[in-house]
């Protein structure tokens, strides 16, 4: 998982790989079962999309893209009868993108993925390590704020 060229990865790098482990074989696994196929940044969409919709605008920023890149996401995803669009009914110049029937479908899929893929980092790396893992990434971490590497917080 981790490469191997690095001899001492930064801990931001190995849960970037970490993530992209799950969401490989997350989206092999959907494609396994006949979903249809998703890039990266579809799948991250995918993530924050609801049955009763989100502006475009709000999941770029949540996922931490441009909107751009988000419509033309959304776009792709809506071709692939995931999600549909609507007008804004707040906001005439926003959409609203919302899980189609298949969208859930794909959504509860998902779920079902992650719980087995869980279950295989479990028994990969043991039990009690996959608990201290899911601790360590629940706590609060506080505030993403800038920080200067020269100081230490105390």
């Amino acid at each position: 998982m981790v490469d191997t060229h690095m001899t001492d990865p930064s801990l931001a790098r190995l849960l970037l790989s970490a993530f992209t482990w799950f969401d490989t074989a997350l989206r092999a696994s959907l494609a396994a079962r006949g979903l249809p196929e998703l890039t990266h940044a579809q799948s991250l969409l995918m993530a924050h999309l609801q049955a009763d919709g989100i502006r475009i605008s709000e999941l770029a920023r949540r996922v931490g893209t441009t909107r751009q890149a988000a419509q033309k996401s959304v776009a792709a995803l809506e071709r692939a009868g995931l999600v549909e669009t609507a007008p804004d009914p707040t906001n005439a110049s926003a959409r609203i993108a919302r899980l189609t029937p298949a969208g859930l479908r794909n959504i509860t899929a998902a779920a079902e993925v992650f719980a087995a893929l869980e279950l295989r980092l479990a028994d990969r790396i043991g039990a009690e390590a996959a608990k201290q893992l899911r601790a360590a990434l629940q706590a609060d971490w506080g505030a993403p704020n800038a920080i200067d590497p020269a100081k230490r917080e105390t």
